[in-house]
Parts: structure tokens; C-alpha cells; sequence
């Protein structure tokens, strides 16, 4: 076998190990709910380290390298993973070659080689955070849907419409859809959302935990009279809003009223915002509030 066949196989069999490795131990939090902003509880980022480490030593060792060189490339830089998710500031390419020259810097520190420890680490953060971030957007894994026949009754089950579906894939794909997802896992609670027969009952959660939402927005904000949202406000906009406060409610933090409603804007319907392609809301009650 030639080198470079020999090079190719193993960076496909280290692929696929922290591919797994990342699907089996994603943060269960949801991104900016855990330790410096990740989607991990320490606890989790402690099994998802563990998990890493011994992967990352058992392939060098398998490659004929020392299996104390590879734990600690892959080891250290998850558990350093945080810290450079967030210094990289979500930019992909500056995270993974972060972790690259932690994981080499690790392993030479330790007695292994540069490129080895850089080549461990890259495959590990890379490979197992694609894993983390990269699930289904299909709808009906994520949310529960149902339809409100009478004002002050329990809403039924129903068939969610398909152009709610289509928002909801939206969101599920946009930076939002990793809290979503985590959230789920974490609780095995689907996000609730109900279709209301009163526009003015509309985009708001009630104490159970159910978003309704009602297709007219125009009709819904006849009805508000407080913190009216952006004239470029849609059903994703509103919807992704409502599923913050679903998430802040579920995970934290706990805060008031406003500083809530602050906290939601800026961290849920902002975050849609940009990934659709829309203005940034920054007021939500007095100018300016948000931003």
C-alpha cells in the first residue's frame, strides 16, 4: 500500500470515528446555553473530551505513534473547544485551524510530532463539530403541532400546514436549529406550537408551554397595542421570537419581563433575522432597547 493511499484511508477512518464521536456526544444545551457559550453542560463536555481523547490516542497508537501524544491533541483541544468556538466568533475556518495549532503546539509539548498532534485534532474538531451542527431540518422531529378549535379549550392535534412546515425547516437550518435540536434531546419534549382561531391570541406562549401563531399578521397587529415588531416582521421572525422564549423558559436564564423579551430579540429573532436575509430588530418597547 502507498503512503498516500495508505494516508487517505486513515484520514477517512479518523473521519468517520470523530463523525460518530460528535453525533454520540453533541452538546445537549443548545448553542450559548453552556460553558463559555457552547451547547455543552460541564458534565457533557467532560464525556465528549473523554470520548475524544481516547479515540484520538487509539488512532495514533493504531498509526504507530504513542497513544499519550494522540489523547492529549484531541483530548485538550475539546476540551478547549468552547474557548475557541468562541474566539473564532463562529467563523468555521478560523475554528478548525485553531484547533489545529493547539492540537500540533499539545502534542510537541508532550514529546510527539507537530504535524501529527495537528492532523489529530483538525480531524477531531472538524469532523466531530459538523457532526454537532449538521442534523435533520425535517419539522415534525422538532416540533408538535395542533389546532385551537375555541378560545379557553385545550388545542387538538393536528397536521401541521405545509407552509408552516416550510418556515419551520427554515429555522431548523438557520443557527437556531442547534438550541432547537439540543433542547429536544435534552428534555425528549418536542417544541409545541398551535394554530389559534383568534389573531389577537397569536405569538405568544402560554403557561403550558404552547406557541400559538395565527397566518394573519396584519390581523394580529391590529390587536397589539405594546412593542410592535418591525414592518418586515413574518411568520419566521415571530415564530423563531415565541421559540426563544420556549427555550429561555425550559434551560435559563431566569430574568424579568423585558430583559427577557431583550434577551429573545437580540438572541432568537435577530439570529433568524440574519440568516434570512432581514433587517436587525433594535427596538422592541423603546427605541434603541435591543441594540
Amino acid at each position: 500500500m502507498t503512503g498516500t493511499l495508505e494516508g487517505t484511508l486513515w484520514g477517512a477512518f479518523s473521519a468517520v470515528t470523530f463523525y460518530g464521536i460528535g453525533q454520540k456526544f453533541g452538546g445537549s444545551l443548545g448553542e450559548g446555553m453552556g460553558v463559555m457559550g457552547s451547547g455543552y453542560s460541564k458534565a457533557g463536555l467532560a464525556r465528549a473530551t473523554a470520548a475524544h481523547g481516547v479515540a484520538g490516542g487509539t488512532l495514533s497508537k493504531l498509526q504507530g505513534g504513542r497513544f499519550g501524544h494522540g489523547l492529549a491533541s484531541a483530548g485538550i483541544t475539546k476540551v478547549a473547544s468552547p474557548a475557541i468556538e468562541f474566539a473564532a466568533n463562529d467563523n468555521s475556518f478560523a475554528e478548525v485551524t485553531m484547533a489545529t495549532i493547539a492540537g500540533g503546539s499539545i502534542s510537541s509539548i508532550s514529546g510527539g510530532k507537530f504535524a501529527n498532534g495537528a492532523v489529530t485534532a483538525a480531524m477531531s474538531y472538524a469532523f466531530g463539530e459538523i457532526a454537532q451542527r449538521n442534523s435533520s431540518s425535517d419539522p415534525n422531529e422538532f416540533f408538535e403541532h395542533s389546532t385551537e378549535t375555541e378560545i379557553g379549550r385545550p388545542p387538538v392535534p393536528s397536521e401541521m400546514p405545509p407552509e408552516v412546515a416550510e418556515v419551520l425547516g427554515d429555522i431548523l437550518k438557520s443557527p437556531l436549529g442547534s438550541k432547537i435540536r439540543s433542547s429536544v434531546h435534552a428534555t425528549g419534549e418536542k417544541v409545541k406550537l398551535a394554530l389559534t382561531v383568534d389573531a389577537g391570541h397569536a405569538f405568544q406562549v402560554s403557561p403550558d408551554g404552547i406557541i400559538f401563531y395565527h397566518p394573519d399578521i396584519e390581523a394580529w397587529r391590529a390587536w397589539r397595542t405594546f412593542a410592535q415588531p418591525p414592518p418586515d416582521a413574518n411568520l419566521g421572525s415571530l415564530i423563531a421570537h415565541e421559540i426563544g422564549h420556549t427555550l429561555t423558559i425550559r434551560h435559563g436564564p431566569v430574568m424579568g419581563r423585558m430583559a427577557e423579551e431583550i434577551h429573545v430579540t437580540r438572541n432568537f429573532e435577530n439570529v433568524y433575522r440574519a440568516h434570512a436575509g432581514m433587517q436587525r430588530r433594535c427596538t422592541y418597547a423603546t427605541r434603541g432597547d435591543v441594540c
